[in-house]
């Protein structure tokens, strides 16, 4: 079974796979532009999803990001540069 190159990028980048409800959206509208610094994750499918910056832990805080970037089981390293570059 062929694999979209922008999920793969996106995988790539998280080191894990995708989880159920996440996606990946081409921050230019280029849908053959599969370059990293071009693809940001969101929750939930893109027509409705939100940026996974933008969703917060409501029991700590965190951004979906930040724990999307982090194997689990793993603690959390500092993301602020990779988040930031996101935004």
């Amino acid at each position: 079974m062929r694999r979209a190159e922008h999920r793969v990028v996106m995988e790539r980048k998280l080191g894990r796979a995708l989880r159920k409800g996440e996606s990946v959206h081409h921050l230019n509208g280029i849908r053959s532009d599969n370059r990293e610094q071009n693809l940001e994750l969101w929750v939930g499918s893109v027509r409705y999803g939100q940026r996974a910056i933008d969703v917060r832990c409501p029991h700590c805080g965190k951004s979906y990001l930040q724990a999307a970037l982090v194997p689990d089981g793993a603690e959390a390293p500092a993301l602020a540069a990779e988040v930031a570059t996101t935004a």
